[in-house]
């Protein structure tokens, strides 16, 4: 299984507040479920799962509430068969993002 972050990216500032992360996930037997850390791995959230459609990528969302600060975002994928998304040392590896998260809106930047 392979799960992936597209509405942020690495590097990326935001207002603190509320987020919405939005990525994909794809495995041969379909993804069961879909996990997204705000906190470097520290605590995990079930994301919302789109239904797959014959063999295509799931889309996946979990809402967030960032304080300021920078912050390491992760996802990973758990696919219908039980196989899991590796931690690392594999070319699906978790994937992850670092983004700042600014006290104001007008400190933001996309």
């Amino acid at each position: 299984p392979h799960a992936l972050i597209v509405s942020h990216h690495d590097g990326m500032q935001v207002a603190a507040g509320p987020q919405t992360f939005e990525g994909w996930a794809w495995a041969g037997t379909g993804i069961a479920q879909a996990e997204v850390s705000v906190d470097g791995g520290a605590t995990w959230q079930v994301a919302r799962l789109e239904r797959r459609v014959d063999f295509s990528w799931q889309g996946f969302s979990i809402d967030a509430l960032l304080p300021a600060g920078e912050h390491h975002i992760l996802c990973r994928a758990m696919a219908n068969d039980g196989a899991i998304q590796p931690a690392n040392g594999a070319r699906n590896q978790w994937f992850g993002i670092r983004i700042e998260a600014a006290a104001s809106a007008t400190q933001a930047r996309g």
